[in-house]
């Protein structure tokens, strides 16, 4: 049986892209973070990413309401605060990314 050259070439660029996607959660997502203060009401969702053998730094991705995406600095006061504040309430605004391992 013969195997067109279009089935490898679309068998290729299915494992490929599997690959890029495999490896790209095998590193830092934030490359530089926000230190500047940053009002709760703007925040549509807060994701923590906890240090793990992706990454030496844990990580704060904030989705703003209108849908950008900053990294939050987690050595900052305020963002510990909010951190703090939303962990010790009802606020579905956090959510927690297990690490990989």
């Amino acid at each position: 049986q013969r195997v067109e050259l279009g089935e490898l070439w679309a068998l290729w660029l299915v494992i490929l892209g599997n690959s890029i996607t495999f490896l790209s959660e095998l590193r830092c997502h934030c490359i530089r973070n926000v230190r500047r203060l940053m009002l709760p009401k703007h925040l549509a969702n807060v994701e923590i990413i906890p240090k793990g053998p992706h990454c030496k730094a844990v990580e704060i991705i904030a989705t703003l309401k209108n849908s950008q995406q900053i990294c939050l600095d987690p050595q900052a006061k305020w963002v510990k605060m909010i951190i703090n504040r939303i962990l010790h309430s009802d606020f579905p605004l956090v959510q927690l990314k297990p690490t990989i391992n």
